[in-house]
């Protein structure tokens, strides 16, 4: 039996009064993903386990069987991975967002729409600049770049993510914790050389947002991992274009093929993630593949956008799928997310997410289209994370009594 897991991130939402009330999963035409609601099987799952920080570090390590409170490099450690970046066992690497900021306040997480050439220009000027003694600033994709502290590893520092601080001071969200203060003046160093940097200029010229902040986050040490296989005793492959989820991947010992990065966040290239999922269906038990855009898309606040891209995603990418699910009988498929989108009340990470079981032995219960309210409807609420990937290797049904999966 194989299992194809598809991942939206930033799927769930809240409902929108520019979308009549409804949310953009709601108010989007979704065709395909209706028919798969009416015979499959949804819930909710809580990925994040209480008392860790949500994040799509911790979700995505419990969506594949691994219980975040006992293994868990760090977010900064998998980015690392996933961009090329060795990182020895005393280092510490964190995710850098280049965000914008007004009147000292958060305005924008993604640079203010910052594009990958301005991004790479701002992170080698930073390099330049304060580079060496143990910093490393490294080029990631678009707005995020990676920093790396060589040989802090045991420092102690205490970060946050910029979807989780909407409100405030800049400056009442920086990194904390004993050893945080020579980071955060380097970070404040580093915005200077921001704020009067060309690229920021020239945006600014334009009428474009500069991208003059700086959120280090994520901290994370190299860690080894079970690899996959010895876990479950499946092989995996992991599609994605983000470096975070791509370094989870290889940590994982899973494939993780290349694949062709558009220059713009809110694109994606649909036809080259079938194939390699396809491709990956064949040679492998288990495929993860990662959808990116819908998360980007809720940095923007416009519930609009993101509907009309879930309607793309149910086009270019589901409907074939269809086809897929229907010739292959060995074929199981699991939708869901690993957080839910920032403008949600409850944050990234939101303690239930919804998810969809379709393909052999997932008889339906309660028919219906699959949304936020409906999979809250459903019959199945898996409490620990790491428990639904089993759920969907099994025949598809609880053990009797144990409607909680």
């Amino acid at each position: 039996m194989k299992s194809l897991i598809l991942l939206p991130a930033g799927l769930p939402d809240v409902p929108s009064s520019v979308l009549d009330g409804r949310t953009p999963l709601e108010a989007a035409r979704t065709p395909t993903l209706d028919r798969w609601a009416s015979r499959g099987r949804a819930g909710c799952v809580r990925l994040v386990p209480p008392g860790l920080p949500p994040g799509s570090d911790t979700a995505l390590l419990a969506l594949l069987g691994v219980d975040p409170r006992r293994e868990h490099p760090g977010r900064g450690a998998l980015e690392a991975l996933g961009l090329g970046v060795e990182l020895g066992p005393d280092d510490l690497a964190f995710r850098l967002s280049l965000c914008s900021s007004f009147d000292g306040q958060l305005s924008h997480p993604r640079g203010g729409g910052l594009r990958p050439r301005e991004a790479r220009a701002l992170v080698e000027s930073m390099e330049a600049a304060f580079g060496g003694d143990g910093y490393e600033f490294h080029p990631g994709r678009g707005y995020r770049a990676l920093l790396v502290l060589r040989g802090g590893a045991d420092l102690q520092i205490e970060t946050k993510a910029p979807a989780l601080a909407r409100v405030g001071a800049l400056d009442t969200h920086r990194p904390t914790g004993r050893d945080a203060a020579e980071l955060c003046e380097l970070l404040e160093l580093a915005e200077e050389l921001l704020a009067s940097h060309d690229v920021n200029r020239v945006r600014a010229d334009l009428g474009e947002t500069p991208a003059d902040s700086l959120w280090a986050w994520g901290p994370g040490r190299r860690t080894e991992l079970m690899p996959f296989a010895l876990r479950d005793g499946r092989e995996l492959a992991v599609i994605a274009q983000s470096p975070l989820v791509r370094g989870l991947g290889l940590a994982l010992g899973a494939h993780v093929p290349e694949l062709r990065v558009s220059h713009d966040e809110l694109v994606t290239a649909w036809d080259d993630k079938l194939a390699a999922a396809r491709a990956a269906l064949d040679t492998h038990d288990v495929v993860l593949l990662h959808i990116g855009v819908l998360s980007e898309a809720s940095h923007e606040r416009d519930p609009r956008l993101k509907r009309s891209l879930i309607e793309q995603l149910d086009t270019h990418l589901l409907r074939p799928l269809e086809r897929e699910l229907s010739a292959r009988e060995d074929l199981r498929l699991l939708i869901t997310s690993d957080h839910a989108a920032p403008s949600s009340d409850s944050g990234p990470g939101s303690d239930m997410l919804p998810f969809l079981a379709v393909g052999s032995g997932f008889a339906p219960v309660r028919a219906g289209r699959f949304t936020e309210a409906e999979a809250a409807r459903g019959d199945l609420r898996v409490e620990q994370g790491s428990a639904l990937l089993a759920f969907l290797h099994r025949s598809g049904h609880s053990a009797a009594g144990d409607e909680s999966a």
